[in-house]
């Protein structure tokens, strides 16, 4: 996957995109390597990006399921780095994680 930052486009391996920081009009795609800004709406990348590995936990925040370490009532962690679950995408992100087999359902 290619993304633009500035004049130059970066190729992402999905695999190794960690998670994705909204800052307005522009995005800090965390990665194993680094991380890069680019000139995009979170909202346009959560399009872009494969629904089965990424959700959207928070206004904020994507996430890359494959590096999840951690998941509690509101908040979950990924690599060393801890994030808040949004309470609006509580639910769709409850029902991602039990689709995805990271969440068993209780009854």
């Amino acid at each position: 996957m290619f993304f633009k930052s500035g004049r130059k486009l970066n190729r992402f391996v999905l695999d190794d995109i960690l998670y994705a920081e909204a800052y307005g009009t522009y995005i800090k795609v965390h990665t194993l390597n680094g991380t890069i800004t680019i000139n995009q709406r979170l909202k346009s990348l959560e399009n872009e990006l494969p629904n089965d590995r990424f959700v959207r936990i928070h206004k904020s925040f994507i996430i890359n399921v494959q590096h999840l370490s951690h998941l509690e009532a509101h908040q979950l962690q990924v690599s060393t780095k801890k994030f808040p679950i949004g309470i609006t995408y509580r639910p769709s992100v409850l029902q991602f994680m039990q689709q995805a087999g990271v969440l068993v359902a209780s009854n």
